[in-house]
């Protein structure tokens, strides 16, 4: 793995790329270092991402469960971006933490098998319910899900917001880092 000063230095190139190029919704810096802190707060063995996107967040992720043991698979939807997420992952020395998973992630969820210790949602906002209705199969009490843009696009998560908030198994806030996060703490399976 590359250095950590050489890691944040690319982080920031790299989210700065993506604040320029637009499409990439990255968490930014703020929600990446919680995501870390998370991982390890946790203990997190085992990580899912849902929207790689450009590889930003999955660093965060990986670089956290590389002091943990642990793995992350992310979900990616566009070739495109799976594949700069591939070259990203590698240029950081992460690559070998992590498995990119190519395709529509409600299919790609059907197939995966649990449990995972900590889940982070940052893809189509429209789709955040079904999400949640599907990881909630592939968490146990302890594990952590959390979802962004929950003020950046407050209309569009509101659903999932509500879903989460109803869910007698989940204890929930919102976190206003970032575009917003909700975190929710898994007290009883789903």
């Amino acid at each position: 793995m590359a250095e950590d000063k050489n890691i944040d230095e690319f982080l920031s190139e790299l989210y700065e790329f993506g604040q320029r190029e637009g499409g990439m919704m990255n968490v930014g810096p703020e929600g990446g270092a919680l995501l870390a802190w998370l991982v390890g707060l946790i203990g997190a063995k085992r990580v899912l991402e849902i929207g790689t996107s450009n590889g930003y967040s999955a660093i965060w992720l990986a670089r956290a469960l590389s002091g943990t043991g642990g793995e992350l698979v992310t979900l990616e939807r566009n070739p495109e971006k799976a594949q700069m997420a591939r070259a990203n992952l590698t240029l950081a020395g992460l690559n070998d933490l992590v498995t990119v998973v190519e395709g529509p992630a409600l299919a790609s969820l059907d197939v995966l098998g649990g449990p995972f210790d900590l889940v982070f949602i940052d893809a189509d906002k429209e789709s955040y319910p079904a999400y949640l209705e599907k990881v909630r199969t592939l968490v146990a009490p302890g594990s952590v899900i959390v979802a962004d843009n929950m003020t950046s696009h407050a209309d569009a998560t509101a659903p999932y917001r509500e879903m989460a908030d109803a869910d007698p198994g989940l204890d929930s806030i919102l976190v206003n880092i970032g575009s917003g996060l909700c975190l929710s703490r898994v007290v009883e399976t789903g």
